[in-house]
């Protein structure tokens, strides 16, 4: 049963969700309190997985509220609930909440975020890891890539274009940009799977709002260079989303599904990052120890940690509320057999890209036939000839 805590100061608002929850009693034990001090006060007497909070309440406010939450609960999925607000009340809750609904919502849309959300959450079994990634507000972006985003915002002659082609070129901006963007809070009324439509949906003023004034991307907490080289990190990234691409497409996918390859290819080692700025000194040994034994780094963060940076940063990027295709894809790429249902296009297509890219960064040293999943391509309809197909279409990005 999953345990859902609403807090509103209007008590007809709690009637109504109160009213909306009951359809799905059977999934879901909800309560509901009136403030933020007496939401502290019961999730002080019990656990629940979930908070929704309303945005403008007396006392304490919804970011408020969350920002305690996310100190004490980290391991909580947060959202807001909230109907029109300030701008500036709402940017101060862009780094407590993990997600934002409008009223009035949809118990349906609710109900899907949250489930999807837990379920990625349950397969890591480190509640450590649990905590760390519930509590992450942005990643650490390249130092070159944010200095080119100021002065882009800076410029008096500062294009929209080029903004959206800088963030498309640094993986934490992406998928902090996509958070956002995504987000009731911003209205737009589709799905954004692109950085550069991403920037464009939300106007040149807004982002330099989001940037110089609520500093959405950090760049404060980059990791050693003995963790990660994010540079090498992103380059790779790169490479994997446009190879994964072009395979995906070469498999018959849809616009849509080539797309989501694209993005999930540059998201895929997501979880890297956060791992390096968090746990940096753990993942200094753990890269040691991978590379003395010649091991893929993501079997050795298995045996440390009882999980990778595979289902670290799906985790992430389910609490973010990217796509499911997305998260699925970055959560098994390493391992796509493990996927409980039909194989993916977006999946294969990400799992075959890694695997050439990693043969690309490693000089050849490391066969790209040697990291793939044998049963998953099988399943997947990937005999040689269609491998061979594919290679060629991946070439032009290697």
């Amino acid at each position: 049963m999953i345990r859902v805590l609403f807090v509103d100061d209007d008590p007809l608002i709690l009637a109504g969700l109160q009213r909306l929850m009951r359809r799905f009693s059977d999934e879901f034990q909800s309560e509901f309190v009136t403030s933020g001090v007496e939401a502290l006060e019961r999730l002080r007497r019990g656990s629940f997985d979930t908070i929704v909070s309303d945005m403008r309440m007396p006392a304490m406010d919804g970011a408020q509220l969350l920002t305690r939450v996310r100190d004490e609960f980290p391991e909580m999925v947060r959202l807001i609930l909230s109907g029109q607000s300030p701008q500036e009340s709402m940017f101060r809750a862009l780094g407590p909440a993990h997600r934002f609904l409008s009223k009035p919502c949809r118990a349906e849309d609710l109900r899907t975020y949250v489930i999807r959300a837990l379920k990625v959450r349950d397969r890591l079994a480190n509640r450590a890891l649990r905590a760390l990634v519930g509590q992450v507000n942005d990643l650490p972006c390249m130092p070159r890539i944010y200095k080119e985003l100021l002065e882009e915002l800076h410029s008096p002659r500062g294009s929209i274009d080029r903004v959206g082609h800088i963030v498309a070129q640094d993986v934490a901006m992406t998928a902090k940009i996509l958070q956002l963007v995504n987000s009731s809070f911003f209205g737009v009324p589709q799905r954004i799977t692109s950085p550069s439509q991403a920037v464009c949906m939300l106007g040149i003023e807004m982002v330099k709002s989001l940037v110089l004034t609520v500093s959405v991307f950090s760049q404060f907490k980059q990791p050693s260079d003995d963790a990660i080289d994010i540079e090498a990190l992103v380059q790779h990234s790169l490479v994997v989303g446009e190879t994964a691409h072009r395979i995906a497409l070469q498999l018959g996918s849809t616009a849509q599904d080539a797309n989501d390859a694209l993005l999930a290819g540059m998201l895929h080692d997501l979880g890297k990052l956060m791992l390096a700025a968090e746990c940096t000194e753990e993942y200094v040994n753990m890269k040691q120890l991978a590379a003395h034994g010649d091991l893929p780094l993501w079997q050795v963060e298995t045996t440390w940690f009882g999980t990778s940076h595979a289902e670290i940063g799906a985790y992430l990027l389910s609490l973010w509320g990217l796509p499911n295709s997305i998260v699925e894809s970055v959560a098994f790429h390493h391992e796509p057999s493990k996927l409980e249902y039909a194989t993916p296009v977006v999946l294969t297509a990400v799992h075959l890209a890694d695997a050439l890219a990693n043969e690309q960064d490693t000089a050849g040293k490391t066969c790209a036939e040697s990291l793939l999943d044998a049963d998953y391509l099988v399943t997947a309809g990937v005999d040689a000839e269609v491998y061979s197909a594919l290679v060629s279409a991946g070439e032009g990005c290697l």
